[in-house]
């Protein structure tokens, strides 16, 4: 790019310097807080996919066993008999300026909906087990949601960045040595003049009409008394 080597150009490239310089620092902090927010949430996460994981296969096993009491169509008749024991709230929080949704539910004490008949005991355990994990599915779902978006926030963070620094910071910086070398150069040149205009002063001595002139101050004339 171009620049006019002029003081005021220096000192508007040296502020955006400053100014890219302080956006650095501000976007490093943010990418290491990002990271910390990843590496905490998707340890919550893994942590809850290994409790779900065992509570799901114990819960499955009920369901198996049902099936093999009562049959797939009775248990699938029983199971849309059942009437839901949540109502689930999805609102969002804010970290680091990064929207994360937060699903929340309201659970209501469970209760078997279906009737007796045509049903067996590891059916209500299946369904028992399966609405205890309403909650640590919800908090799993919104888990992932944020690790989603933080993943998202931080490939942003990371590109805007290396921008900053690879792109811009160093366009500025060369810019600043091109007008400071432009301006330089006009200060020898203004030097080498003022010097060429002495050394002529001084070649060519003082003018004798100047000599003449203070001469003729200095001598009054004969009608002078």
């Amino acid at each position: 790019m171009s620049v006019a080597p002029s003081r005021w150009q220096l000192i508007e490239l040296r502020r955006r310097r400053e100014a890219v310089r302080g956006g650095i620092d501000l976007l490093d902090r943010k990418r290491e807080a990002l990271i910390r927010q990843l590496l905490e949430r998707r340890g919550h996460a893994e942590d809850l996919r290994l409790q779900l994981s065992v509570a799901l296969d114990a819960a499955r096993r009920q369901v198996r066993r049902a099936f093999e009491e009562v049959g797939r169509p009775g248990c699938e008749a029983a199971a849309l008999a059942q009437i839901s024991p949540a109502s689930v709230e999805v609102r969002d929080d804010r970290v680091l300026g990064v929207r994360l949704p937060l699903v929340q539910a309201s659970l209501e004490p469970f209760h078997i909906s279906y009737g007796p008949g045509g049903t067996a005991a590891s059916m209500d355990f299946a369904a028992r087990s399966f609405a205890g994990l309403i909650p640590e599915l919800l908090k799993l779902a919104s888990q992932e949601t944020a690790i989603r978006n933080l993943h998202r926030a931080l490939q942003r963070t990371s590109r805007t960045l290396n921008a900053l620094k690879d792109v811009l910071l160093p366009e500025l910086e060369a810019d600043i040595r091109s007008v400071a070398a432009g301006l330089e150069e006009e200060e020898r040149d203004e030097r080498a003049r003022w010097s060429r205009r002495r050394d002529v002063n001084l070649s060519t001595g003082p003018d004798p009409r100047m000599e003449d002139s203070r001469e003729a101050a200095r001598d009054p004339g004969p009608g002078a008394a």
